[in-house]
């Protein structure tokens, strides 16, 4: 998948949403202890995040060879700007990770056999490169809360990129429900790695899946919501209240891309 919803979101009037994970831990940075605590960061959780340096993080980077950080999702002109990095805010910005995140309807119609509406999205999500920040994501699956879900069509495929060789391979994680109206499926950004200084390991470069939702009886409206959450600290990340359209996620999680996809049979 690697560039497609990037070559996507080049099209005019695309709604791939794009989220640039250094502008998203700047607003963060930029807030207050107290504004932190409300989001529910603890106080050494706060601290953490002030000291989060993307720029050393790119110096780090900048060092390494052009097929490793060819591996890491740069493109030939990201690491030319990488091996001649002055750190100014506008290549820090340019050479930050970038999220992209699609949804689109893949069913919607009414069973007379079964009586029942059922109703499906297809996802897929990619990083422009390794983010920064490399815990545990979370794909989130909210749905209106008079509508069950079908376990019959849910998938969540998680393509590894291997940082030496460029190797893909992949593995499929598991949706559970947790309340009414939602659910979720959790994935670790890096695997195969046996330490911090293990420079051998696969990471998390895309991925995609579907997701389906029925009721019983014959209605016109549906309607899922996919986010994705991008773990600051936390290992464990989990939707939250609200549930259905509106879930959330649980502390040190933040939502970096969210789609809504609504349907209605006419």
């Amino acid at each position: 998948m690697r560039g497609y919803l990037r070559r996507l979101a080049d099209k005019s009037g695309d709604d791939t949403i794009i989220v640039n994970e250094y502008e998203h831990l700047k607003s963060l940075k930029v807030k207050s202890d107290k504004e932190l605590k409300d989001l529910g960061y603890s106080n050494d959780e706060a601290e953490k995040i002030k000291k989060i340096d993307y720029k050393e993080e790119l110096i780090k980077r900048s060092e390494l060879n052009e097929e490793v950080l060819k591996n890491y999702g740069y493109s030939e002109d990201k690491i030319k700007m990488l091996k001649n990095f002055n750190g100014t805010e506008e290549e820090i910005t340019a050479l930050a990770a970038e999220l992209y995140l699609t949804a689109n309807v893949y069913g919607h119609y009414y069973n007379s056999s079964t009586n029942k509406t059922y109703f499906s999205v297809y996802y897929s999500w990619e990083w422009s490169s390794m983010p920064l920040i490399t815990n545990t994501d979370i794909i989130g699956y909210g749905y209106m809360t008079d509508y069950l879900k079908d376990t019959s069509i849910q998938s969540n495929r998680v393509d590894y990129e291997n940082t030496l060789t460029g190797a893909i391979t992949y593995k499929y994680y598991s949706i559970t429900g947790v309340d009414i109206g939602a659910a979720q499926s959790k994935f670790p950004i890096n695997i195969n790695r046996l330490d911090q200084y293990d420079i051998n390991y696969d990471w998390a470069s895309s991925g995609y899946g579907k997701f389906g939702i029925y009721k019983t009886g014959q209605f016109n409206d549906a309607a899922v919501v996919i986010k994705y959450g991008h773990s600051t600290f936390t290992l464990s990340p989990s939707v939250s209240y609200p549930w259905g359209l509106g879930i959330g996620f649980s502390r040190g999680v933040e939502e970096l891309g969210a789609q809504v996809v609504e349907s209605s049979i006419n």
